[in-house]
């Protein structure tokens, strides 16, 4: 069987978030992931309290920063 693309090239991949953080890495070795915050995604699809916590927090930062460009935007 032939070897995929990447296993023969000495280089790494990186997919970037919005705001410029690489969130996933990958090279011909296969997956990198951070076992800490892999743990922590599991654990939290895992249970509701700790998906409605983090959703609360993602909802509230959304609306803060959406006031606030509101505010600077609006006369």
């Amino acid at each position: 069987m032939e070897q995929h693309f990447l296993a023969r090239k000495p280089i790494a991949l990186a997919r970037i978030q919005w705001g410029g953080e690489p969130i996933v890495f990958a090279s011909g070795a296969g997956f990198v992931g951070n076992p800490d915050k892999l743990r922590w995604q599991y654990e939290t699809q895992s249970r509701d309290d700790l998906r409605l916590e983090f959703a609360r927090k993602l909802i509230c930062d959304k609306l803060r920063n959406s006031l606030v460009t509101l505010q600077s935007s609006l006369p």
